[in-house]
């Protein structure tokens, strides 16, 4: 495949731009998981989604022409490192933010257990000394 210098790099700097767009759109969902905003959660995926999409669009071809044509020094590192540097600052703050969802996710389902008295609620409970108490099975918050 052959692609000028200027193309190469215009599709770095693309890339660039999408992975910065995508990083302040997860610190959005940061912001709005950790303020439990349900609302602006939706319309932020909706956005990481839409940039993902694009990132998938611009990151295939450039691994593609990395590993297929000679790098010129200089210019084409510094915007590759840049590059990398921002989509592994993406994956950190996404991986936070899915830490954040599945805590939230056992926490709602923790809930709905000891609504729904379930077995597993047992190990939810505590004596006085900090261990865990058989509690009954078929105790019930509440039935309707």
């Amino acid at each position: 495949m052959d692609i000028s210098q200027n193309d190469y790099q215009d599709l770095l700097q693309d890339g660039i731009l999408s992975a910065k767009v995508l990083l302040k759109t997860l610190e959005e969902e940061y912001h709005a998981l950790e303020n439990d905003d349900l609302d602006a959660f939706i319309k932020i995926l909706e956005h990481k989604y839409q940039t993902l999409s694009e990132l998938q669009n611009i990151d295939a071809p450039l691994v593609e022409l990395k590993t297929n044509r000679q790098a010129e020094p200089g210019k084409d590192t510094v915007l590759w490192n840049e590059f990398s540097s921002l989509m592994e600052q993406c994956r950190q703050k996404n991986a936070i933010n899915g830490r954040i969802i599945h805590m939230r996710q056992n926490q709602t389902n923790a809930a709905l257990a000891i609504l729904r008295g379930q077995s597993h609620v047992e190990e939810m409970n505590y004596g006085p000394r900090g261990k865990s108490t058989a509690a009954p099975t078929s105790t019930h918050i509440a039935s309707a």
